[in-house]
């Protein structure tokens, strides 16, 4: 009898232990899920975020509503499949990698790019009645992508390779890379383009990013499309008065007439100079955890 008690007192002793060590996992738990909770609905209040919802969704509120419930379920484990694809779907790698073999894309490519594109396209499924595509939490997580410089030709203004080493230089005084502070945005704007609707973003450190919404049936959700390059200027990124020397609307109305085949160059070099030159691309390459 000694040496049972011997044994059971300890025993007595450790489990008071247990119990407030998973009283405090679970606290902790729950802490961290009302937090990210809080993150979502600051999210969600967002002017922009819900101008890009309103436009998707229309009237569909029960289609939104199981939507965004879905990508509040999305974890951090997404993540690592979406940099996993990145590694042949980037735009700087699938330009120097052959994309094909006898004509077709290669096994690894087509996987790639179908788990890059259900990040960056939305599209409604009317047999489920769901919407398909994680553009919501890609905007949620838009602090957590990265950027680098990729230099776009110009056949109109200069040859190719000075205008790859122009872009090179000046993107190495900005710094190769670029990430958000946050899913916040300066500035922002929605564009009629025929039977689709262009949203260009301003971040608070002077990117400008695109959406494009095309309408569908009468009613019905809309296709999302989130274009996987960034674009700015050499004196407009980090410029304190962001608001104050930058319009992206009349950055809008520029880019859509020049878009045209008929346009005039002269009034978007003019509109350029004002910020040093011709804009500075970027495209995404990772994602951080």
């Amino acid at each position: 009898m000694k040496i049972f008690r011997k044994l059971f007192f300890p025993a007595l002793l450790i489990t008071p232990a247990l119990v407030s060590c998973n009283t405090n996992k679970s606290e902790v738990k729950l802490q961290i899920n009302n937090e990210y909770e809080e993150k979502w609905n600051a999210f969600l209040q967002k002017e922009y975020v819900n101008t890009i919802l309103n436009l998707v969704f229309q009237n569909n509120k029960e289609v939104k509503e199981k939507y965004i419930e879905s990508q509040k379920k999305i974890t951090d484990d997404y993540i690592q499949r979406i940099n996993n694809a990145l590694l042949f779907a980037a735009n700087p790698i699938r330009s120097l990698t052959p994309s094909t073999i006898f004509g077709k894309k290669t096994f690894i490519l087509k996987k790639s790019l179908n788990e890059f594109n259900n990040l960056t396209k939305g599209s409604y499924d009317s047999e489920s009645k769901t919407y398909k595509g994680n553009w919501l939490w890609l905007l949620f997580n838009l602090d957590r992508l990265k950027f680098s410089g990729y230099p776009e030709f110009d056949k109109f203004t200069s040859p190719a390779e000075l205008t790859t080493a122009d872009h090179i230089a000046t993107i190495k005084k900005l710094g190769s890379f670029y990430k958000m502070s946050s899913n916040d945005i300066a500035q922002y704007v929605v564009n009629e383009d025929g039977d689709s609707k262009v949203i260009y973003l301003l971040t608070n450190e002077g990117f400008i990013l695109k959406i494009r919404i095309t309408d569908d049936e009468e009613n019905m959700p809309r296709d999302f499309s989130f274009f996987t390059y960034t674009w700015t200027y050499k004196d407009l990124y980090l410029n304190k008065n962001l608001n104050e020397v930058f319009d992206i609307k009349a950055y809008s109305a520029v880019t859509h007439v020049f878009e045209r085949k008929d346009a005039d160059r002269t009034f978007k070099t003019l509109f350029e100079e004002q910020y040093g030159g011709a804009p500075l691309r970027f495209t995404i390459f990772r994602m951080e955890k």
